[in-house]
């Protein structure tokens, strides 16, 4: 049955959410205070990566197909499949949801870097977020969907407005939906012109500062940094700085590469990501945030569990 639906937010969880209602057959409407190319998600390194819980697995593991079906036609969408390398000194054996990624190599102890104690290589989708969010625009554009820029300071303006509402707000969600575990995580990356990098490496590790590198084509993405609680938005040249002699240090190619700019983005970071339904003036109000960094990679998953949402009878 068709529904008028309202979704808050235009990063990669709101307009995923979007275009697989509006291309079900709802009546979508998208409301955001940052269009698609300001948003966080904007910001995102763009590597597919497991999640970790079952109902994270789950969603993860859609998307990894949704995302696989993209890369056929990585031209127009973004999303293209790379091999490469994750360290972890989180655990010392290989994990369960290994057995679901596609050609997998678990790395012999001696291989790894000092303090890692687990590595593996593997194929995933690795998304340039700029083409990619504008492939997901344009989708939205096909089905008659127009991203609205507004602001709202209650979700009240949102539930006056339409009978459901999709609350994709990331970080937003602290202040609109009064939700306090939600906080920011402020990540920033380097981007450099591409010295001939075609793999990408990440360390999995619980620190502020840790090392990744992530090629899209012609440009690099060096990361990182994970700084809960820290809201500003602007390019931190120390944090900059680290970034480059880390990833120098794990590729010596990276090391004179031209820097092309910087980018900075607050994950919305939450003890575990909300999906849920509640009542609001009258109207259904989904909430779908807080995936801290796996919002790219849990973002088609988390899209159909909100469609399955919206398809319930209200009460």
């Amino acid at each position: 049955m068709t529904q008028e639906v309202l979704v808050l937010g235009a990063g990669v969880i709101g307009l995923t959410s979007a275009v697989r209602l509006a291309e079900a057959g709802h009546n979508v409407r998208v409301w955001a205070e940052l269009l698609p190319l300001e948003s966080t998600s904007a910001a995102a390194s763009g590597l597919w990566m497991p999640g970790f819980g079952e109902r994270e697995e789950r969603w993860s593991l859609a998307s990894f197909e949704e995302f696989s079906k993209l890369s056929r036609n990585s031209t127009e969408t973004g999303v293209h499949l790379e091999r490469g390398l994750a360290v972890t000194d989180i655990w010392d054996g290989p994990q369960p949801w290994l057995e679901f990624m596609p050609e997998v190599e678990v790395c012999p102890q001696e291989e790894l870097p000092d303090g890692m104690t687990l590595g593996w290589w593997s194929t995933v989708p690795m998304i340039d977020i700029p083409r990619y969010l504008a492939h997901l625009t344009d989708r939205l554009t096909a089905a008659g969907v127009t991203i609205e820029r507004k602001r709202i300071e209650k979700l009240t303006e949102a539930t006056d407005a339409a009978p459901t509402v999709v609350n994709c707000t990331g970080v937003g969600a602290r202040h609109l939906a009064g939700d306090e575990g939600v906080e920011p995580i402020r990540g920033q990356h380097v981007i450099v012109r591409n010295p001939g990098i075609d793999y990408w490496f990440m360390e999995g590790i619980q620190t502020p500062t840790w090392t990744g590198f992530f090629p899209h084509h012609d440009k690099v993405l060096l990361a990182g940094v994970s700084q809960q609680g820290n809201w500003n938005l602007e390019p931190d040249a120390d944090d900059a700085r680290g970034i480059l002699e880390r990833c120098a240090k794990a590729e010596p190619r990276l090391k004179d590469a031209e820097v092309l700019g910087y980018n900075v983005g607050l994950r919305a970071g939450r003890e575990t990501a909300r999906l849920d339904t509640e009542t609001l003036g009258g109207s259904r109000v989904i909430h779908a945030y807080g995936h801290g960094p796996f919002g790219v990679s849990q973002s088609w998953g988390t899209a159909h569990d909100v469609a399955e949402l919206v398809a319930q009878p209200g009460e």
